[in-house]
This record gives C-alpha cells, sequence and structure tokens, in this order.
C-alpha cells in the first residue's frame, strides 16, 4: 500500500488535525517508510529453521509463606486517631441521615 498525500490529507481531517501544505511530502513520506518496515517486519520468520527448546530442569521455589514478624498492630494502633477491638475508626465519608 502506498500512501499519497491526498490520504494523508484525509487522515488529518478525519484526526481533527491541521497540516500545512509544505508538510504533506514529508508526512507522506514518513508514512511510506514506516508502511515499508512493517512490510520488512510481517516478512520475517524467526520460527521458521528454529528448533523447539525445552526447559529440563526448573528451580526450587521457595515456600509460600507471610513474614509477620515485622507487623505490629499495637504500635501502629498507637498513632491512630480512634480504635476500638483493634479496628480503626474512620468518620463518614458518605451522609447517611434521611433529609
Amino acid at each position: 500500500m502506498s500512501v499519497t498525500p491526498d490520504l494523508v490529507d484525509r487522515i488529518a481531517h478525519l484526526s481533527r488535525l491541521t497540516i500545512e501544505t509544505q508538510q504533506l511530502e514529508p508526512i507522506t513520506a514518513d508514512f511510506n517508510k514506516i508502511l515499508t518496515l512493517i512490510d520488512q517486519i510481517d516478512s520475517f520468520t524467526p520460527t521458521e529453521n528454529a528448533e523447539h527448546t525445552v526447559m529440563e530442569q526448573q528451580q526450587p521455589l521457595r515456600n509460600d509463606t507471610a513474614d509477620t514478624s515485622s507487623i505490629k498492630p499495637a504500635l501502629f494502633q498507637e498513632n491512630a486517631p480512634a480504635v476500638d477491638d483493634n479496628l480503626y475508626l474512620v468518620p463518614d465519608v458518605i451522609d447517611t441521615t434521611e433529609e
């Protein structure tokens, strides 16, 4: 596919862009370079002659255990404005009173 200055002008119009007349040729050339590059990428098939690889050994996974040694609720709740039964109390965000 080849891009023409008329097509660039139409794309600009659909995109609500203003392109000056002297910019049409360079932009058209850039569009054509991009499309040529895309065609080159499409023609490239890197796996055509590649052999399949198989992972022989998987690294051992660590145990999925939570480390709670650094969690100290009492220390954190000392700075809280209001706490009740180890829960942080916060002010209402949404007014629930009936009018």
